[in-house]
Order: structure tokens, then sequence, then C-alpha cells
């Protein structure tokens, strides 16, 4: 799931007290060093375009980690990737290949939320275990095999779809 700063502080290590530790934000911060956090806003998002994609991947390349903001979305590896593998096993049960096309809404009821779900999205996309793909009713498509005539039966009755790796 994904948190913002105060939730972290003020929910998470709610005490008896009201105490919460000094050092929290050191905490998370050596987290995200070590890549167990993310922060959404750095994640890539999967509905845009390609050029969009490169251009965001170079930027993150080339600047420098800017510290932890109250305002932002904390993205926990980990939990993404727990309830991924969580998704992954309910899906084996009714594919026979390790990629699987599901559409947007099937991907979202799998969530707490549609932000948990696009947070969770972008990830798995950036890590390259999701692909988004969208059609547009007025785009040709050629078909060419089974999978593609498969595909092209999913976007006219459903324009956004997912296509999962569940496999390793």
């Amino acid at each position: 799931r994904r948190r913002r700063l105060p939730q972290v502080t003020s929910v998470w290590f709610a005490r008896p007290g009201g105490i919460t530790p000094l050092c929290l934000p050191q905490v998370l911060e050596e987290m995200r060093a070590d890549g167990d956090i993310l922060l959404k806003s750095e994640l890539i998002v999967p509905t845009a375009g390609g050029l969009y994609q490169l251009v965001k991947r170079v930027s993150q390349m080339a600047i420098s980690r800017r510290p932890i903001v109250q305002e932002d979305i904390l993205v926990f590896r980990s939990l993404v990737e727990e309830r991924f593998e969580d998704i992954a096993t309910q899906l084996r049960g009714s594919h026979w290949t390790s990629t699987c096309v599901i559409t947007t809404t099937k991907f979202n009821s799998f969530f707490y939320g549609r932000e948990d779900a696009h947070a969770a999205l972008c990830y798995l996309t950036q890590r390259g275990k999701a692909r988004y793909l969208a059609i547009r009713k007025e785009d040709p498509v050629e078909v060419h095999d089974f999978l593609f005539h498969f595909l092209w039966l999913c976007f006219s009755e459903f324009p956004h779809v997912l296509i999962l790796k569940l496999g390793g």
C-alpha cells in the first residue's frame, strides 16, 4: 500500500504515550536509499507515451534524489511485490501461460482503491512485470495469430487492458 509521510508518522508509530521516534525520517530515507521505499512521483506512469517514459528515466538518472517531504506518497516495494504475488497466484489457476491479459477494472479490484492500484501498476510497469495497453476504436489493428486475435477481442470489449507476467 502507499502512504503519505504524515500517515506513517502518526498512525504506524502511534503509541500510548503519543511518542514517535525522532529518527523516523532518517529510517525512511535509509529505506529509500536501499530501494525499499519509492516515491510515487518518481515512478513512470504506464499510461504515458513512450517518449515521456524515456525522458522520465533519463531525468531520474541525471538528477540526485531529493529528500522525502510530507506531501510525498510512499510506495513500499515489498508490499507491492507481495500483493502482486497474491494476484499472480489467483490468476495462475485460470491461465495456462506465464502471461495473462486482464482488464484495468479487474486489476483495480485486487486493491483497496484506485490510487493503490495505480501506484502498484506504475511500480510493476517500471519493473517489467506489467504492461499497460490501450486502443482506440478508430485505430487500425492487423490480426496475425491467435494471441493478437485474442487481444483484439479484449480491446473491442475493454479498451484498456494489462498484460501481467505471472512467472518469475
